[in-house]
């Protein structure tokens, strides 16, 4: 195979479990690399039969390249997959022995040569068609276990680490361009003048109207030292920037006395260090003798487990954190005796639905024990635990999520695709100008069928229990 599958020839296969046997003769290195690896780290690796898997992989395989068509087929002797490229007389692949996952691989890694070869494709779409097939191998067993090309792997790096090169400004997507919601008091942006509210036109040249606002947080993000230049709308008027990109750490924890003696503890991602932090603003709160607690993890779409279990820690003093299911059988995290919160101290935790993963077990856990009462919307309900194995393709850095554990809350709750029904649920109104008329808006309802679209239907995927209905709705 050109292209992709020969530049992939150096990826190691670096989960020692997966077993020492080379992967660079196979078709497609990679493929054949990640299928290993998820026998050897995922959960239930066998609980969807490969005929299964590679039957939904060649069906995704059309949707991503549609001059191509391929399907398995039995006939009176051995199996074989059919494989016709832009109308041209098909081609037969056989599968030969299929027992596991990457026997599947195998196949598909010679379907996946066949296309790329068929269709001339350039370096770039190469290996966007390895990424494709990669996942469309993964996808029956579990939506959560994927490959991550480049781009992927470093935001997901960012947002564990909480490091990059930017400009020091939160964006979201607006008319006409994307406005800045915040600047990082002190960082660059701050110092070179732009404020919160300013509309972003142009970046480096490139107008952002119509763009999605990861693309334009791409283009700001960049190599530390190198310069942006950014057009803004502010009153009317066009202003222009030059900000030399830095070191840029997202502020994790944000944690500020509000009137009354509440204290507010905004918690924007699970990252390295997060509990620490989280605990000693905790101990500030109760040493002032605030009355009250309020914990945000509106928009937090997680991070790290641990630090949620640690964190959680501060508020329980027994029983189970965290129950963690896996091939291994069920792992219970406990509480130690000590906690920073007093346990009669009243907390209050905001949800909506971006809130995910790693902030559905702190929200969650302390729901569960009885600690606090949630408020906002229902959760994201992402309830499985992924283990990150980087690797290394033609010197650019990729990963490989496998999810090797289901976790739950106290007394053994759910998580994924249930998420955290709110005891009081809010719902956001827009009055529209006209009198007598409101625009409910129901964001959560999109993502959480999202979700489960791309469950639904899925070999792999066990139902889950339906989720329970907020005690208070109230608009706002």
């Amino acid at each position: 195979m050109a292209g992709a599958g020969q530049s992939a020839e150096n990826a190691p296969a670096v989960a020692p479990d997966a077993g020492t046997d080379p992967v660079a003769d196979a078709d497609v290195p990679v493929l054949a690399w990640a299928a290993r690896t998820v026998e050897a780290w995922h959960h239930a690796p066998d609980r969807v039969p490969p005929e299964v898997l590679l039957d939904v992989a060649l069906g995704r395989l059309e949707v991503v390249r549609p001059e191509v068509v391929a399907r398995r087929v039995e006939g009176p002797g051995a199996p074989w997959v059919e494989v016709a490229i832009r109308g041209a007389p098909a081609a037969e692949i056989p599968i030969g022995r299929l027992e596991g996952i990457s026997d599947a691989a195998r196949v598909l890694g010679r379907v996946v040569s066949k296309v790329e070869d068929g269709l001339s494709l350039p370096p770039d779409e190469a290996w966007d068609l390895v990424y494709d097939a990669t996942n469309a191998l993964f996808v029956a067993l579990d939506p959560h276990t994927v490959l991550l090309p480049p781009e992927a792997f470093s935001e997901l790096s960012v947002r564990t680490e909480g490091v990059f090169g930017g400009i020091g400004a939160e964006i979201v997507g607006a008319r006409g361009g994307v406005l800045v919601a915040r600047v990082v008091p002190g960082g660059p942006a701050e110092r070179a003048g732009v404020r919160a509210g300013d509309l972003v036109r142009v970046v480096d040249g490139w107008s952002v109207a119509g763009m999605k606002t990861v693309e334009v947080r791409d283009l700001l993000r960049g190599p530390v030292g190198e310069p942006v230049r950014i057009e803004v709308l502010r009153d009317g008027r066009t202003l222009t920037f030059s900000i030399e990109r830095e070191t840029i750490r997202l502020p994790d924890v944000v944690a500020e006395r509000l009137p009354g003696g509440v204290g507010y503890l905004g918690l924007r991602a699970f990252q390295k260090g997060t509990a620490d932090r989280a605990r000693r603003a905790l101990a500030d709160f109760v040493e002032a003798g605030d009355r009250a607690l309020v914990v945000d993890v509106r928009g937090n779409e997680g991070g790290l487990l641990a630090e949620a279990t640690n964190l959680l820690d501060a508020f329980v003093s027994s029983g189970d954190l965290v129950r963690v299911h896996s091939a291994k059988g069920v792992e219970v995290e406990a509480a130690t005796e000590q906690t920073v919160v007093p346990e009669d101290l009243p907390v209050v935790v905001l949800v909506d639905e971006s809130s995910a993963s790693a902030a559905e077990v702190l929200a969650g856990g302390l729901v569960a024990h009885g600690r606090a009462r949630a408020v906002g919307r229902g959760t994201f309900g992402k309830g499985t635990v992924q283990f990150l194995q980087p690797t290394e393709v033609a010197g650019t850095k990729i990963g490989l999520k496998v999810s090797v554990a289901e976790y739950r809350l106290h007394g053994d709750r759910p998580i994924q695709t249930v998420g955290l029904v709110p005891e009081v649920r809010l719902l956001p109104v827009d009055v529209a100008a006209r009198g007598g008329r409101a625009v409910f808006h129901d964001l959560e309802r999109f993502e959480r069928l999202r979700e489960r679209g791309r469950l639904r239907g899925l070999p792999g995927v066990e139902p889950a229990p339906p989720p329970g209905a907020p005690a208070v709705e109230v608009p706002y």
